[in-house]
Order: structure tokens, then C-alpha cells, then sequence
């Protein structure tokens, strides 16, 4: 797949198109939403990463009008900073590129008979320095950057939503059946421990750190202190966690709250 890509690259540059960079003082953001927003037709879009709240929101308020079909590298969705739980909450859908398949760093949109590619993430434009924008509305463009989007969809898993509540005793005895569902989860937590480098937060269910656990990352920590919330009070309560069940190779059974309204008890 790799190979695919220089392949595209080389014909984008050689055929018909505009590019843009971040030296243009085009806001990326606005360039991809103002898409996003004039578009009559399907959307594909992929990218590395899906951080921006403008261009999430751009999606969300567009979905009544078109299909849009997402794909997310799978790198991407134990970040804290990743809003696709913001898309599942809000009735998109999405895939998740595995990394099993080539995962690249970039993003590309296409929209009515257009293609935008560019080496930048679908985040802030402040993380997009150095990066470029190139658009073509080249009918073999089109048609080989839909073959590949079609090719990742073979390398990419669905990003579910479980309408139930589970339990944590339920994850725990059959994570790989929970991964990357977006669900409520119940449990009791029987101990919260703070990060020894930073304001981390883990609650925990049970003695052992591989089972299911809850991060609280530094930034959802200083919004619940402004909300005068601690995790320290969800110590023994059985707590409600909206999230997405994440089975780390690493870190083990874990959710990362995107919001402290995202548990309540």
C-alpha cells in the first residue's frame, strides 16, 4: 500500500491541481470545514488524526445532507486529544484503519468530484506548520484515490456503539469482544491513583492493573477541578462511564474520558 501512495503523490503533482501551503496563511481548519460545508455529495474522508472540534463539527452538522464515510488510523484513538467518541455520540459512524494495514500520516477528503490531500492531520492549525494542501479535481485522481480508500476500508474495523450498559465484570472476561465499542459502562471503583510525572488520573476496578481501568488525562482533570469534581470522590461508588473500550497491548483494558461528564455516579 505504501508504494500506492508515492504513486498518487507523483500523479497529483503532475497533473492538474492547486497546492497550498501552511506558509499561505490559509487556515487549514476553515479551508477543509468550507469543504466539508459546500459539499452536495458523499464525503471519504481519512485521516491520521481527528483532533479539531471545527471540522468534527463540520461533519456532525452535515450528515442529514450526505454519507460521509470516515476512516481513522488506529494509531490515533488512544490519544486524549481524538474526538471520534465525539462523532459516535453524536450518530456518525467510522472505521479504524488497522495497524496491521500501512499506516500513514496525512489526511485526504473527497468531496463531489474534488480530491484534497496534504501531509496534515485533521487537528488545529497551530500542529499543521510546515504541512500542504493539494486539490485536483482530475477524474483519474478521483477514481485511483477511491480505490484506495476502498482498500483501507479492507484493512479497517468498525468503531461500534453498544446500546446496552455493560459491566466491567463483563469486560474483563472477554476484552477482545468489548475493543473499541463505544458504550456505558458500570462498575465500582475501588481505588483512584495519581499519575507519580503528572495529573493523571487511574480509577481502578479491581487489584489488577491489566483489567478494565479509567484514565483521566492532566487536561479532563483541570476541567473537573473547575467544576470542583475530584477523582478521588468516585472511590467506592458504583460510577457510569460513557466511553470507548480500548484493549491496549501495553496498558491493558482501559477508557479515556473525553469529558468529566463522561462518568457520572
Amino acid at each position: 500500500m505504501k508504494y500506492l501512495f508515492y504513486f498518487l503523490l507523483l500523479c497529483s503533482i503532475t497533473l492538474q491541481g492547486e497546492i497550498i501551503t501552511s506558509n499561505d496563511n490559509i487556515s487549514f481548519e476553515s479551508f477543509i470545514t468550507k469543504h466539508i460545508d459546500s459539499s452536495s455529495e458523499d464525503i471519504f474522508l481519512y485521516t491520521s488524526l481527528l483532533s479539531s472540534k471545527k471540522i468534527v463539527n463540520a461533519l456532525i452538522n452535515k450528515q442529514d445532507n450526505c454519507n460521509i464515510h470516515i476512516i481513522i488510523s488506529e494509531n490515533s484513538l488512544s490519544k486524549s486529544y481524538s474526538l471520534h467518541t465525539t462523532l459516535l455520540e453524536n450518530g456518525l459512524s467510522a472505521f479504524s484503519l488497522s495497524t496491521l494495514g500501512y499506516q500513514y500520516y496525512g489526511t485526504f477528503i473527497i468531496k463531489d468530484k474534488e480530491i484534497i490531500w496534504g501531509n496534515f492531520d485533521c487537528s488545529q492549525d497551530k500542529y499543521n506548520e510546515n504541512s500542504y494542501i493539494f486539490t485536483s479535481n482530475n477524474k483519474q485522481i478521483l477514481s485511483d484515490y477511491k480505490d484506495l480508500f476502498n482498500l483501507m476500508m479492507d484493512y479497517s474495523y468498525s468503531l461500534n456503539v453498544l446500546p446496552d450498559t455493560i459491566t466491567v465484570e463483563e469486560i474483563n472476561e472477554d476484552p477482545e469482544k468489548f475493543s473499541n465499542q463505544y458504550c456505558i459502562i458500570t462498575g465500582k471503583v475501588k481505588k483512584v491513583i495519581k499519575s507519580k510525572n503528572s495529573d493523571t488520573y487511574f480509577l481502578y476496578f479491581s487489584d489488577n492493573r491489566d483489567e478494565y481501568k479509567v484514565v483521566i488525562f492532566s487536561n479532563i482533570y483541570n476541567d473537573m477541578k473547575k467544576a470542583s469534581i475530584s477523582p478521588m470522590y468516585f472511590i467506592n461508588k458504583q460510577v457510569f462511564v460513557k466511553g470507548t473500550v480500548i484493549l491496549h497491548p501495553k496498558y491493558g483494558t482501559e477508557t479515556l474520558l473525553s469529558s468529566y461528564k463522561c462518568i457520572t455516579y
